[in-house]
């Protein structure tokens, strides 16, 4: 018959102890770990804002890395802070025009001051003051010497500059290309389609306005006009309101900047006639001798009423249209583009 041992060994009881003392310390090990692990605070889920960085943007002088989403934001350019604002954000430095005021009329009630600072044009980039404002990232796609300074640029904080070149990009790829800088695409898409949408409608709410010609001038001094012709964001623009280049424009391209001006003597003035002529000057004096010269007179468009002195400002918008200002400009030339459709 076989018995069960009840007494131990000596030996056998020393190891029970040890196992049963080593056994409590590893109890008491995982039960205190669990203590303190239920004390800190349980992990985060990401910010949605956080989520799509970094962010790598391909454009045309590089690539530019994005860390995370910016907070000082300054945009260089002439009208790089318009995407911004269009799409909700607050840059902490902007480059302003050469108004009193610094301000774009599209920009008028959009800018705090306490938040934004608007920088006055001058006759480079001033590094110096761009560091001051401790970016985080800078938007410089249309300044004239981007090439020659984007690298000192990008030392400061990074830089994006433009999609093609200076003042090539269209409004919606400016856009894009700040959206993406800035985690905002599916914003930028919208906005997109709706501005595409209110341009498109422009013809239909003005009947009899499709297909006809208009003219685009500018005089900075006596004797010349600016104009603009060819293939260029202006033209584009009009063309998507559907109405055509003046005849005698239409073979006018620049050879510098797409959008770059060409200048006219009096004796070419002749070469603005359109259904719809809109030219501007720097003062009115200069306004009312170029209305008043000789061939300017004598525009059909000055005898139906479709000659509109505009100010620089809608000029700056149709040279360089964008997401904030083409709407703007479209309210400003609408009374001009009704009486040229009413005029048969």
């Amino acid at each position: 018959m076989l018995h069960s041992v009840s007494a131990a060994t000596p030996g056998r009881e020393r190891l029970t102890r040890r196992i049963r003392l080593g056994s409590s310390i590893v109890l008491i090990a995982l039960l205190t770990s669990g203590c303190a692990g239920s004390s800190e605070p349980a992990p985060q889920p990401p910010d949605p804002a956080e989520a799509g960085f970094p962010v790598t943007v391909e454009h045309g002088l590089g690539t530019t890395v994005v860390p995370s989403p910016p907070r000082r934001i300054v945009a260089i350019g002439g009208n790089d802070g318009d995407a911004l604002f269009a799409l909700g954000l607050t840059p902490v430095a902007v480059l302003g025009n050469q108004s009193p005021s610094g301000i774009t009329p599209w920009l008028a009630g959009r800018i705090d001051p306490a938040k934004t600072t608007v920088m006055r044009p001058g006759a480079g980039i001033d590094l110096e003051r761009i560091a001051a404002f401790q970016p985080d990232l800078i938007l410089a796609g249309s300044v004239p010497s981007i090439a020659a300074d984007y690298d000192k640029l990008s030392r400061i904080a990074p830089t994006v500059s433009y999609v093609h070149g200076v003042l090539s990009d269209t409004w919606q790829e400016r856009l894009r290309l700040t959206a993406h800088a800035v985690g905002a695409l599916p914003r930028a898409e919208q906005i997109i389609t709706d501005t595409e949408r209110r341009i498109a409608g422009v013809p239909d709410r003005i009947p009899g306005l499709r297909g006809r010609s208009i003219s685009i001038a500018w005089a900075n001094q006596p004797g010349s006009l600016a104009v603009v012709g060819g293939d260029n964001n202006t033209t584009n623009l009009l063309r998507a309101l559907d109405l055509k280049v003046a005849p005698g424009l239409r073979d006018i391209q620049s050879t510098t900047l797409p959008n770059a001006a060409n200048s006219l003597s009096p004796e070419q003035w002749s070469r603005l006639d359109a259904d719809i002529a809109l030219v501007a000057a720097n003062n009115p004096g200069l306004a009312e001798s170029v209305r008043t010269s000789p061939l300017i007179s004598k525009l059909p468009a000055v005898k139906r009423g479709t000659y509109q002195d505009i100010d620089l400002n809608v000029v700056s918008a149709l040279r360089v249209p964008s997401a904030l200002n083409v709407t703007w400009v479209i309210d400003q030339i609408t009374p001009t583009l009704t009486r040229a459709a009413a005029a048969g």
